[in-house]
């Protein structure tokens, strides 16, 4: 179970490094898996962005100081205490973060703005939910309930919560011409 894990785990840091323009030449997946991120593998990740937002924006968002505290951390888990606490931590700061980017956009809409935004806020919401329910179900009917069920869900709800974050951020950025990250590590 606990190679089972560990892969999973591995996984997880491959998506982080597709995605991250920041990676350091031998980073914590090539150190943990003994493979190359190969590029060509990795999902199209800027192609959830508009495609005229300007690069340089989108490479601050996958450079950004939690996908690089991530990585770090992933160097200290060593059991499946370890890797439910990295989740559930790192699930916090990216709530936080988007309740943040969710609260600075409200902020500057228009009124009429403002309900499409609550309403796709709120829908995305109940989406997340259910994302996170039917992931276990699926989990638990293929092969049972097993101790790393809820962190592979877990690592699921980082992503979705990370990319809500990002489609936030950019249309924040699109309102103002600016964003900064608030959590910086």
């Amino acid at each position: 179970m606990m190679k089972k894990i560990t892969m999973m785990f591995v996984s997880f840091l491959i998506f982080l490094g597709c995605t991250s323009n920041q990676m350091s030449e031998v980073s914590v997946v090539e150190h943990v898996s003994s493979n190359t991120v190969d590029d060509s593998a990795c999902i199209d990740l800027h192609s959830i962005f508009l495609w005229d937002t300007p690069q340089d924006f989108r490479d601050y968002l996958f450079s950004n100081p939690i996908d690089i505290a991530m990585e770090r951390d992933g160097d200290l888990i060593y059991t499946t205490s370890d890797i439910k606490e990295w989740v559930a931590h790192y699930a916090q700061i990216w709530l936080k973060e988007m309740d943040s980017v969710y609260e600075s956009l409200s902020n500057q809409v228009s009124d009429e703005s403002r309900v499409f935004l609550e309403q796709s806020q709120a829908a995305w919401e109940v989406m997340n939910q259910q994302d996170s329910a039917l992931w276990f179900e699926i989990f638990y009917s293929s092969k049972g309930q097993g101790s790393g069920d809820i962190s592979m869900v877990g690592f699921q709800n980082i992503y979705r919560i990370r990319q809500r974050t990002f489609l936030l951020a950019e249309y924040y950025f699109w309102l103002t011409g600016d964003f900064n990250f608030i959590w910086q590590g």
